[in-house]
């Protein structure tokens, strides 16, 4: 190149050889949750296409009606209907009505909205209300349905990714991405909910920079966590404890912004509804399963249908996580009973819920069975097998107060073999063991030697 420097060819060849390898390393390293994933889409794939038709002789897919509502809100949003994202449908399903409304905060719908805009701009069909058409094929659910099984698989790389920052061996985190892939299983596959999987997922990506003090993420995961569920805000008093009292000021500013950013809109074009369904957040016990404290949460008045306010009776659970997240300050140190403890405040939800859905469980069961990763072997296959009971036994179909007393009850044995009896300390991360690694001294970096304070009194007998 006359006039100027001569270019390396290879240059740009080994910037993308380091590339790819870095991206290879990752794909090994985090190989466990990539299986598991991959299995837990590709069953979902097939289960949802192929049991009807195989096993039940019916020509239809099996498509949850709870994610086809939430995909017909973004696309509302997505065409520019911000004012009836929380606007209440009420359809006949057999011999009772359902009142159905979006029950929480707009995160999903953000992230479904490529989907619904891809799927309007090709006019494939769409389920619609009352989502029981035998002979349905509905053609968005070809595009939906594998991006809601991978936007679901968040939480399996969450467990793996704090998994081996606790320094649990590779055989046993094979068992653990397999263990979470099993009890999501209802939660997306059954009952069509990924924003729970997702807002769990980024919880516990939000654990693992606490434990490492990384305050800053912390605070913008915690966000981006509420904006898709609300459920999560039980696991904030244990992380705010840890924090401490001077960074909360902060912490809570960054929590806040994501959550408003989605929701100001709704607020703003249709206050009344998006009120009701953020605060009262209606719960049907007809729909779903009735509780012992049914009866205490406050009668909304909505014409033929039986509908109570579950947002009140729910301040009884964030109450006591505050109580959970203050003991819990104690296990600064012991990031597996800090688990623990967010599994245990993830847990007052299904012990002080007014309406109970099979997979209101699932959140306390994923992080109990994280918690007791590093435990033994025996503690951590008890653990596994009894919240698999428990996600098979959510789904049994029995009268209202024997189905709560068998889960709450096997919930609560989950979280009882799930305690570390023996805490784990944390492992530093390879940065820290790159930063505690003794440097050379001069005399050995030079390959001679000297002493550098007997060779400077030379110097300067030199210089007399």
């Amino acid at each position: 190149m006359p006039g100027g420097a001569r270019v390396n060819p290879h240059v740009g060849r080994s910037l993308e050889g380091r590339i790819l390898r870095w991206c290879l390393a990752r794909l090994r390293v985090r190989g466990c949750a990539l299986g598991a994933s991959a299995a837990f889409v590709v069953g979902g794939l097939l289960y949802s296409f192929g049991w009807a038709p195989i096993f039940q002789h019916e020509s239809h897919w099996l498509t949850p009606g709870d994610l086809w509502i939430t995909f017909n809100v973004a696309g509302q949003a997505v065409h520019g209907h911000i004012s009836s994202v929380y606007t209440l449908h009420t359809f006949l399903i057999g011999r009772y009505w359902l009142v159905t409304a979006f029950p929480t905060f707009p995160g999903i719908l953000v992230a479904l909205a490529p989907v619904a805009a891809v799927t309007s701009v090709m006019h494939l069909t769409q389920d619609t209300p009352p989502f029981v058409n035998p002979f349905n094929h509905p053609q968005a659910w070809l595009v939906l349905w594998p991006f809601a099984l991978l936007l679901a698989t968040i939480p399996i790389f969450a467990c793996d990714s704090l998994a081996e920052r606790l320094g649990v061996r590779p055989g046993r985190r094979v068992l653990l991405a397999l263990a979470e892939a099993i009890v999501l299983w209802q939660v997306v596959v059954f009952n069509g909910h990924p924003e729970d999987a997702v807002a769990v997922g980024i919880l516990l990506y939000a654990t693992l920079l606490a434990v490492d003090s990384r305050w800053n993420g912390v605070g913008w995961a915690l966000g981006v966590a509420l904006s898709f569920q609300p459920l999560v805000i039980l696991a904030f008093p244990v992380l705010f404890g840890l924090a401490g009292i001077r960074k909360w000021r902060g912490l809570a500013a960054r929590t806040a912004i994501v959550p408003v950013a989605v929701v100001i809109a709704p607020l703003i074009t249709n206050f009344s509804a998006t009120f009701d369904a953020l605060v009262k957040q209606p719960g049907y016990p007809l729909a779903n399963f009735t509780t012992p404290w049914t009866s205490l949460a406050p009668r909304l008045h909505i014409v033929g249908v039986y509908v109570v306010a579950a947002g009140p009776v729910r301040l009884v659970g964030i109450l006591l996580s505050c109580a959970v997240g203050w003991r819990a300050r104690a296990w600064r140190d012991q990031p597996n009973r800090l688990l623990w403890a967010i599994a245990l405040a993830l847990a007052l939800r299904c012990f002080t819920e007014s309406v109970m859905a099979p997979y209101y469980l699932w959140p306390a069961l994923a992080v109990a069975i994280l918690a007791s990763a590093p435990s033994p072997l025996w503690s951590f296959t008890l653990t596994f097998a009894a919240a698999t009971f428990v996600t098979v036994s959510s789904q049994w179909d029995l009268a209202w107060l024997t189905w709560w007393l068998i889960n709450i009850l096997g919930l609560t044995a989950v979280l009882m073999l799930a305690f570390p009896i023996r805490p784990v300390g944390l492992p530093a991360r390879d940065d820290q063991r790159v930063a505690q690694r003794p440097r050379p001294t001069s005399s050995a970096a030079s390959g001679s030697g000297r002493n550098p304070r007997r060779g400077g009194q030379k110097r300067s007998k030199k210089r007399r």
